[in-house]
């Protein structure tokens, strides 16, 4: 079978499956890691198929971008998370910084708009972040681009076209 008849084929919660409780860490975490770059793979050739992600898998799938961007990164807890899904950090001994990311997996026709925006940007200051993003499979509406546009070097939009183009280094 063909690399796109294989990609059709696949489930991508299948990708996402836990190791045995009973393995031992060192193969849980390979295991893990291999199973998220099959998964990038597949989703740089058909990123139409991040809608087939639920939420959560959504935000491990940023979560794990991030990672391999350089970044360490906690995820929150599922529900009841205050706004944020990822805590992502810059840690080394010239600075410390932290980022929160808040990731919506939503319809392409559902834009995000501005009290998205203005929401996390309110988190951020109470959580003390030095910088925010918000990550969706949709786009923004233009006063939500214009409100981030107010907080310059402080927040960031990245829609699907930035996914996108995340994905293309696993190509």
């Amino acid at each position: 079978m063909n690399d796109q008849g294989r990609a059709e084929s696949v489930r991508l919660d299948e990708l996402y499956e836990t190791p045995d409780k009973g393995s031992p860490p060192e193969q849980v975490n390979t295991t893990i890691v291999l199973v998220n770059d099959e998964l990038k793979r597949i989703l740089a050739k058909y990123p139409e198929r991040m809608y087939d992600l639920n939420s959560r898998k959504f935000e491990e799938l940023v979560a794990d971008i991030l990672r391999d961007f350089g970044w360490d990164v906690e995820m929150t807890k599922a529900t009841r998370d205050g706004g944020v899904d990822l805590y992502v950090y810059i840690r080394n001994e010239i600075i410390a910084s932290l980022m929160i990311v808040e990731c919506k997996r939503w319809a392409p026709n559902r834009a995000v708009g501005i009290d998205r925006v203005q929401r996390l940007r309110g988190v951020q200051e109470t959580t003390n972040a030095n910088i925010s993003m918000l990550v969706t499979t949709s786009h923004f509406t233009q006063p939500a681009i214009a409100e981030c546009r107010r907080y310059e070097h402080l927040m960031a939009l990245r829609d699907y076209q930035d996914l996108k183009r995340w994905l293309e280094r696993y190509r």
